[in-house]
């Protein structure tokens, strides 16, 4: 195989121009070989590191970080084709012989990069076992409303057995198994914000992941290539009064919204958040920076604010879970935050006992209580605090207002470690870096 040149070692005038370089970047994110194409033949390094002056560069089109490769930003998005131009440029493969070995290529990288040695040995198939549970416990609720009954009740937790790797084998085990996210910082330091895959179906992945371990990818028989989640969503929004009424959509918004819910990868919106929350029968926390932050009102109770507390109100709350789902939304992307084992036992114990939980501060980066989503309109604060104590475990938690430099309180929800009897323990399983790994690249 015939290498370029390293980037440090080719002189700046003989690279490609930054245009060319910049353009393969958006590619490499976007799953466009031909721009990469351009840039390997251009003399380009398939190696260079993406700089901060690089990403800032493309930041109106793609949300990326300095010190990855083009083959990291192709990977984080599934983007096969373009793994596979750039590990295989100037190799004597065919074109034909390249594209059929893309996805092998592609798995290959990724499970060198990111699976150690103390990742071995997980079971085969668990993700796919996880998916056909989820699907078995799907019912369709009298008022022809779908949801998730028995499974509802799981949390995903990174397994506290992955505490004892030392850091450079965690790193090893989880690197590409983690993405970086900044609503994680507003929570605590125990939150880490899982893969999820940037295909326009990650809001559906997103809970899947949060709730399971694994993404929303089991197709629905005899429709147009849904996936399970999206398909319950459409259905809720099309054959569910109740989840329109507490919308409080005009028939023409909740149309279009109905349509959105039926494509697939297609991008999905706040209202969608909601009726996944009376889909899956628990609270969706969202977190989100304020420059994510659309912000424009629209009529009734609808907005494009993200971040919020998403109520099951279709439900009574003792027909519910209390134990919130957590999501952060950056710039048109939706990920799982997923919580520490080790972290929730530990915060257990500093709290004198009970069960193994993780707190979620209510608020968002200004310290301003996160609102509660579609609420009925005639609640004053009071009366939103009993709504949230209906529908989650809550209890007040100290924080530091690092700006005032100042403790305050606030309201916190709190996600407790699941059992591990039954169909939880199941989902423990998924908690392995390589059982993850595996379903991040089926």
């Amino acid at each position: 195989m015939v290498s370029a040149p390293s980037a440090d070692a080719v002189p700046q005038s003989q690279q490609p121009a930054k245009n060319i370089w910049h353009a393969a970047i958006t590619a490499a994110s976007l799953g466009e070989v031909e721009p990469i194409i351009l840039y390997l033949s251009s003399g380009g390094d398939a190696q260079r590191l993406l700089t901060v002056e690089d990403v800032e560069a493309v930041a109106d089109v793609v949300d990326l970080r300095s010190n990855q490769t083009l083959v990291d930003v192709a990977l984080k998005r599934e983007n096969s084709q373009v793994v596979n131009a750039l590990l295989s440029w100037g190799t004597d493969q065919s074109r034909d012989a390249q594209e059929s070995a893309s996805q092998d290529l592609s798995n290959e990288y990724l499970l060198r990069r990111t699976v150690s040695r103390a990742a071995e040995g997980a079971e085969p198939g668990i993700s796919d076992l996880v998916r056909e549970e989820m699907r078995s416990s799907l019912r369709l609720r009298a008022d022809r409303l779908p949801y998730i009954d028995g499974t509802h009740r799981n949390t995903f937790f990174m397994s506290k057995e992955l505490e004892t790797l030392p850091a450079d084998k965690l790193w090893s085990a989880l690197g590409e198994l983690l993405e970086v996210n900044e609503t994680q910082l507003q929570i605590n330091d125990a939150i880490s914000s899982l893969y999820t895959s940037a295909d326009l179906n990650c809001l559906l992945h997103a809970v899947s992941l949060a709730m399971t371990g694994v993404r929303d990818s089991l197709k629905v028989d005899g429709v147009s290539n849904r996936g399970l989640l999206r398909d319950a969503t459409y259905r809720a929004l099309r054959d569910n009064a109740s989840v329109g009424e507490l919308l409080r959509a005009p028939n023409s918004e909740l149309r279009r919204l109905t349509e959105l819910a039926m494509k697939d990868k297609t991008s999905l919106e706040a209202a969608h958040v909601f009726a996944l929350a009376n889909i899956v029968r628990r609270p969706i926390v969202v977190y989100a920076p304020l420059e994510a932050e659309p912000g424009r009102e629209l009529e009734g109770a609808m907005t494009e604010r993200m971040s919020g507390v998403y109520l099951p109100l279709a439900w009574d709350p003792g027909n519910t879970c209390k134990d919130p789902l957590c999501l952060g939304y950056t710039r048109g992307h939706f990920s799982a935050l997923v919580g520490s084992e080790a972290a929730a036992i530990a915060w257990a114990e500093a709290c004198g006992g009970g069960a193994a939980r993780v707190p979620l501060l209510l608020i968002d980066e200004q310290g301003q209580r996160l609102p509660v989503a579609f609420s009925p309109s005639h609640l004053d604060e009071e009366g939103v605090d009993g709504l949230l104590q209906q529908y989650l475990h809550t209890s007040y938690v100290e924080w530091m207002d690092r700006e005032k430099g100042e403790s305050k309180v606030d309201m916190a929800a709190e996600q407790h470690v699941p059992p591990l009897e039954g169909v939880a323990g199941l989902f423990r399983k998924v908690a392995t870096p390589d059982v993850m790994l595996k379903d991040k690249i089926r």
